[in-house]
């Protein structure tokens, strides 16, 4: 039978079965040798489609198992039966269980599904709410190192809108203090996966002294190589300490 058969069909079988079994037991009792072959080969055909039934769901799955093993219990005097239907419960058993795409193996794999339009947006606003609230610049840079997000703390120290950082590059628009000479390969080694980029944070003077730490980290979307970058330019040493002060 196919997978797609009615969940009925399992239960269905069952009952037939166990009805069919009386009967069966009636014949015996009244030494009717013709009716105890018919209703026996009718057994066996009703057996095999049970065998050969998918269960829609894990309860039919147990009901197919329990009949089986009640089957050998019952039958334990009749070596033939017992053979016949511990074959059919061990096919059962591996087709359920062990086979690469069984019903068992399906019902407990975690369902994957993709996120909707909807959710993926209020994600998007949910990260974009976050960085703005921070207090440290944050831009996020393409394999090009050209802007593709800027905070609101960035675009406050800039003096620009949000959509004049969007596709320049970053040292353009770097206010306030100068990078280290080596910035641009930081950045280059950041996004090629190079952890040797992260030795130092230390790296944009302002031009009273003070050190602004930048922090750089790959940004990845799915497996795979890095899609950019994310600088953040935190608050400067002093300021920092003189706040704590």
């Amino acid at each position: 039978m196919a997978e797609t058969e009615s969940k009925l069909v399992v239960y269905a079988l069952i009952e037939r079965l166990r009805m069919k079994f009386q009967q069966l037991h009636h014949a015996v009792s009244g030494d009717d040798d013709l009716l105890v072959s018919a209703i026996d080969r009718d057994i066996q055909q009703s057996l095999h489609s049970l065998l050969d039934a998918h269960a829609a769901t894990p309860r039919e799955l147990h009901q197919q198992l329990r009949f089986f093993s009640e089957l050998i219990r019952n039958e334990a005097d009749d070596a033939q039966s017992v053979k016949r239907c511990t074959d059919a419960l061990v096919q059962l058993l591996d087709r359920s269980f062990r086979r690469p795409g069984s019903d068992m193996g399906r019902w407990l794999a975690p369902q994957r599904s993709k996120p909707s339009a909807v959710t993926a947006t209020d994600d998007m606003n949910l990260y974009q709410a976050m960085l703005d609230a921070m207090c440290d610049q944050v831009v996020l840079v393409g394999r090009d190192a050209r802007i593709i997000y800027a905070n609101r703390a960035f675009c406050i120290a800039s003096g620009l809108r949000p959509l004049d950082c969007i596709g320049r590059k970053f040292q353009e628009l770097q206010v306030g203090g100068d990078l280290a000479a080596d910035f641009e390969w930081r950045l280059l080694a950041c996004m090629a996966g190079d952890a040797s980029f992260g030795d130092s944070r230390e790296f944009a003077r302002h031009p009273h002294g003070d050190l602004s730490p930048v922090e750089l980290q790959p940004v990845f979307m799915g497996r795979g190589a890095a899609i950019g970058a994310m600088i953040i330019l935190h608050q400067p040493v002093s300021n920092s300490l003189s706040m704590t002060n």
